[in-house]
């Protein structure tokens, strides 16, 4: 590379949250959010090389953000294999 350039993005999931909740399946709102990341930097032509988000909640229920946590990483172990 001559010209580096570090890329970034941060994104939010919206409505689907909604969808997660009455489902009760919250890995796939860490798998989406990877996703959305990954898809805006590489229209960039960038590669990924890290996840810049952070998770907003009003109350803290362990086994929910567990469960996100385990769809962020399969995600970025899916991103990192491409």
């Amino acid at each position: 590379m001559k010209k580096p350039l570090l890329c970034s993005s941060t994104d939010g999931v919206g409505t689907k949250i909604h969808v997660a909740i009455a489902a009760n399946r919250h890995d796939t709102v860490g798998q989406d959010i990877v996703n959305h990341c990954v898809n805006d930097i590489l229209v960039q032509g960038a590669r990924p090389l890290f996840l810049l988000d952070y998770v907003a909640t009003g109350r803290v229920k362990k086994s929910v953000i567990l469960d996100v946590i385990k769809g962020v990483a399969k995600a970025c172990a899916r991103a990192a294999a491409r």
